[in-house]
């Protein structure tokens, strides 16, 4: 938690012992946030400790809802908006709960993760797939990526957890990697921190924003999906769909 300065780890420390965790502290933390855009309770360091010790006995399907809702999400978000036969990055895989998918999807899958402890559990799972490359990052950008060279980026469960000034570090980066014309897919919070603790405080707004200084072309946030709109996110998040403009006719 350094990066957030003294007087914010003070704060964070009596929220922590307080008795009632009075919510002054919390309003004073997110004060000091957005004034010196600190990254808060989704520092990287932070983030990347938890998952460099995380056991990934389950693959990252505890926290997949229901089979009917994965294979929901795949065929009526995912599939609908990355080609087939491409080159597909995903940010963030973890134990490849959705590399998999992926890998069926592309003619080569791009994977990069903060975590030495994510790559090696994709590495062993994936070993027998020679259409997947596998790269540690360091959790803000995607410099062992080239320019224009991918076809539509995915990630699920990652930028829930970054701040504003991280998350535009990444789009920033994407909008760089993607080929123009294609599109990126990424789950990340709407609703500004409604359930605290270590969810992104990410506002649709903020997202568009930083979408808009990009130069890229926002094209859909989906927060439910199915034949009825049955499915849905967990917590207030949705997945957003942006796209690389085609270079000007002019």
């Amino acid at each position: 938690m350094s990066e957030n300065g003294f007087a914010w780890t003070v704060l964070f420390v009596l929220r922590l012992v307080t008795r009632y965790r009075l919510p002054v502290f919390d309003r004073l933390m997110r004060r000091l946030e957005r004034a010196k855009s600190l990254p808060g309770t989704t520092s990287v360091s932070g983030s990347r400790a938890v998952w460099e010790s995380y056991e990934w006995d389950k693959l990252g399907e505890e926290w997949t809802e229901s089979a009917d809702w994965k294979a929901s999400l795949i065929d009526d978000v995912l599939v609908p908006n990355l080609p087939r036969d491409g080159v597909i990055l995903e940010i963030g895989p973890g134990a490849g709960r959705w590399t998999e998918v992926l890998q069926a999807l592309a003619r080569e899958v791009v994977i990069v993760d903060f975590s030495s402890t994510c790559i090696e559990a994709c590495r062993q799972r994936f070993a027998g797939y020679p259409n997947i490359t596998y790269h540690v990052n360091d959790g803000a950008t995607l410099t062992a990526v080239a320019d224009s060279s991918v076809d539509g980026v995915w990630s699920f469960d990652v930028f829930v957890h970054l701040d504003a000034a991280t998350t535009e570090s990444y789009i920033s980066e994407i909008r760089r990697v993607l080929r123009p014309g294609a599109k990126a897919l990424i789950h990340s919070g709407k609703g500004g921190g409604t359930f605290g603790g270590w969810r992104s405080r990410m506002t649709s707004a903020q997202m568009r924003e930083i979408v808009d200084r990009q130069d890229l072309e926002w094209v859909a946030e989906i927060d439910s999906w199915g034949p009825r709109g049955e499915h849905g996110l967990q917590y207030v998040d949705a997945i957003y769909v942006f796209e690389k403009r085609p270079p000007s006719a002019d």
